[in-house]
């Protein structure tokens, strides 16, 4: 039974990691503008882990609600098993959640923290102007009555 816990753990912890990565490369422009208004490592690393973290402590619950309920469901149908939830482990499965997804969500968050917010302030610029240019594709389009925007 704690092999079978330990895969979960491992894969949670995969899953968080997979999660904050994404993240981090969809916001890249934003960590960048953050940096550049003054936001300093420490404090982009703490924005992260406390993503992660808080995400780990809704995805627990969830489990904890979801098996508290099974239990209770289990003791209605079979009224003579004696069906309890033991706080303290309540508590300790919340605690190794929130300590995995800190494991798991330092190597995302500290890569946030390293980002140089003139590059990334260079990307956001980037894709500012070819917003622009499509915004002006179909402003044209509009204008010449025509129902297919040209290609390149």
């Amino acid at each position: 039974m704690a092999g079978l816990g330990g895969i979960s753990l491992l894969v949670g912890a995969v899953g968080i990691f997979t999660i904050m990565t994404i993240a981090v490369n969809e916001r890249i422009s934003e960590i960048g503008l953050l940096r550049a208004l003054g936001a300093t490592r420490p404090q982009v690393l703490t924005l992260f882990l406390g993503e992660a973290t808080l995400l780990s402590t809704l995805g627990g619950l969830a489990g904890l609600a979801v098996g508290a309920g099974a239990s209770q469901l289990l003791g209605l149908v079979i009224p003579a098993l004696p069906v309890t939830v033991a706080w303290r482990y309540v508590f300790l499965a919340e605690a190794i959640a929130v300590a995995i997804s800190l494991v798991a969500g330092v190597l995302p968050a500290s890569h946030a923290a390293r980002l140089d917010p003139d590059t990334e302030l260079a990307v956001l610029d980037t894709r500012h102007r070819a917003h622009a240019r499509v915004e002006d594709r179909i402003r044209g389009a509009k204008d010449t009555g025509a129902r297919n925007l040209p290609c390149d």
